[in-house]
C-alpha cells in the first residue's frame, strides 16, 4: 500500500484542499500508480501544511528531497509551477529537476480548480547516467549540508529509463486521474485542444512577415474555406481556420473587437454555404447565426474566441454533412450523429445543436421510427463499442470504460452485466479463449 498521510479537509476559507471523498480518490490513484507504474508517484497538495503521499516503488532521491527542509520548499515549488502548466496545456509536464533528475508532473484538478499535482519519480532517461550522474553530484555539494547527508548515496539508485517507457507511464497516469474522478476529461481535453489551437496559430504568426496581411491575401481564403466546405473535408477546413485567425491577427494587431468583426464574416459565409449547399432552412440558418452572433459578443479573451470560433465551424460542417446525406431522415441523421461521437457528453441539447434540428423533434422522430429514446439508443453504442474493444484488445477495462463515455470501469461493469449478462471481464476472457 502507499505511504498514508494527512490531507487536509476542505474549509471554507480560499485555500484549495481536498474533501474526503477526493482524498479516498488521491489512494486509488496511487495504489494504481504502485502496481503499474515503475517510476512510482507522489500526490503533492497546493496546501502546503498538507505531507507529499507517496508510493513506496517512488524514487528514494526524491523521496528524501520532498521531506528535507532545505529542498522540500523548492521542490514543491517546482512540482507545482509544472502542475499549473499542464493544467494549462492539457498534457503531461516534463523538467529536470535542481539535481538535473528527469520527471514528470500532472495536474490533479477535480473541481476545475488546482488542487495538487501528481509526479512520477525522478529518473534518468537511457544512456545518459553518466553525465546525470556527476551534474546531480556536484548539485548535492552545492547544498551542502541543507539536503541530509544521505543525498549523494542515493544518486546511484536513480532508475534509467527510455524515453517511450516514460510517455507510456505519463499516459497511463494522465487516464487514471480521470478514471477515479480527480479530473474531467471533456474538461481536459478541451483544455489540450485549446493550447495546440494557440501553439498552431503561433507558429503560423511567426512563419509570416512582419508586415500585416494584405486584405486580398485574407479574402483570398475565403475561396478556400468554400472548396473544403463543400467537399465536407473537416481536416482542411480546420488548417485553413488557423490561417485565417493568423492573417486576421496579424492584420488588426491583436484587437479583439476588429477580429470579432471578420469572424462575424466568416459565420455569415458559413451560414450561406449551409443554406445552399447543406438545404438548410433560411429561417433557421438566419436564427442560428444570430444566435452566434450574440455569443461572439460576449466573448472577451483572444483565446475564447479563437477556440469558440473553431466549435462552431465544426458544428457547421458536421451539419452540412448529416443535411447533404441522401435519403437520411433526422432518426437516421441522429442515430449516426451518435455513433460517431459516443464518446463525448451526448445530451439532447448538445445533440440537437449538432445535428440542427430542436429537441422535441429529435425525440419525436426517435419515438416515431425506432420506439427507443435517444439515451437507450447511446448506451447500446456504447456498450456495442465496448464489446468489440473488450474483445480485440488487452486495453485496460477502465481505460475502455472511458474511452465509451462512461464515467468509470463500475459504471460500464454494471450497464454491461444487465444487457450481456456477464461482467466485461469474463466477456474478455471468453471471447478471446483465455
Amino acid at each position: 500500500m502507499y505511504n498514508r498521510t494527512r490531507l487536509s479537509i476542505r474549509s471554507k476559507g480560499d485555500l484549495l484542499v481536498l474533501t474526503s471523498k477526493q482524498q479516498q480518490r488521491v489512494g486509488r490513484l496511487l495504489n494504481q500508480c504502485r502496481t503499474h507504474v515503475e517510476t512510482g508517484a507522489a500526490f503533492i497538495s497546493v496546501n502546503s501544511s498538507d505531507f507529499p503521499e507517496m508510493t513506496n516503488g517512488f524514487c528514494a532521491f526524491c523521496r528524501r528531497c520532498l521531506v528535507e527542509e532545505g529542498t522540500a520548499v523548492h521542490c514543491r515549488q517546482a512540482i507545482l509551477g509544472g502542475a499549473h502548466q499542464a493544467f494549462q496545456t492539457g498534457e503531461p509536464y516534463y523538467f529536470r529537476c535542481w539535481a538535473g533528475l528527469n520527471t514528470v508532473v500532472l495536474p490533479v484538478a477535480p473541481s476545475g480548480k488546482l488542487e495538487g499535482a501528481i509526479e512520477l519519480g525522478g529518473f534518468f532517461y537511457t544512456g545518459e547516467r553518466e553525465d546525470s550522474s556527476s551534474f546531480a553530484g556536484e548539485a548535492v555539494k552545492r547544498l551542502g549540508n541543507r539536503g541530509g547527508g544521505a543525498l549523494p548515496s542515493m544518486v546511484e539508485c536513480v532508475r534509467e529509463l527510455s524515453s517511450a517507457a516514460v510517455r507510456g507511464a505519463a499516459s497511463f497516469v494522465s487516464e487514471a486521474l480521470c478514471w477515479v474522478g480527480l479530473n474531467d476529461v471533456d474538461r481536459m481535453q478541451e483544455r489540450h485542444a485549446r493550447y495546440l489551437q494557440q501553439r498552431r496559430i503561433g507558429e503560423l504568426i511567426q512563419a509570416s512577415s512582419s508586415t500585416a496581411a494584405l486584405p486580398e491575401e485574407y479574402f483570398s481564403l475565403f475561396a478556400a474555406f468554400q472548396h473544403a466546405f463543400r467537399d465536407r473535408d473537416g481536416k482542411r477546413t480546420m488548417i485553413l481556420l488557423d490561417d485565417f485567425f493568423s492573417r486576421v491577427m496579424l492584420s488588426t494587431s491583436l484587437d479583439t473587437d476588429r477580429i470579432k468583426a471578420h469572424v462575424h464574416l466568416l459565420l455569415a459565409f458559413l451560414a450561406r454555404e449551409s443554406i445552399l449547399v447543406g438545404g438548410t432552412p433560411l429561417q433557421q440558418a438566419v436564427s442560428t447565426h444570430f444566435r452566434d452572433f450574440r455569443e461572439l459578443e460576449e466573448i472577451h479573451e483572444l483565446e475564447d474566441l479563437c477556440y469558440w470560433t473553431s466549435k462552431q465551424v465544426e458544428r457547421y460542417l458536421a451539419g452540412l454533412v448529416g443535411e447533404t446525406v441522401a435519403g437520411q431522415t433526422l432518426a437516421q441523421r441522429t442515430v449516426a450523429w451518435l455513433e460517431a461521437n459516443y464518446w463525448r457528453k451526448a445530451t439532447l441539447a448538445v445533440t440537437a445543436l449538432e445535428v440542427g434540428a430542436s429537441g422535441s423533434a429529435i425525440k419525436q422522430a426517435l419515438r416515431k421510427e425506432t420506439g427507443r429514446p435517444l439515451h437507450a439508443h447511446l448506451l447500446d453504442i456504447r456498450l456495442h463499442q465496448a464489446r468489440n474493444e473488450l474483445a480485440d484488445s488487452d486495453t485496460p477495462i477502465a481505460t475502455i470504460a472511458v474511452r465509451c463515455g462512461f464515467h468509470d470501469q463500475s459504471h460500464l461493469s454494471r450497464r454491461f452485466k444487465e444487457v450481456f449478462g456477464l461482467s466485461p471481464g469474463r466477456y474478455r476472457r471468453l471471447s478471446q479463449g483465455t
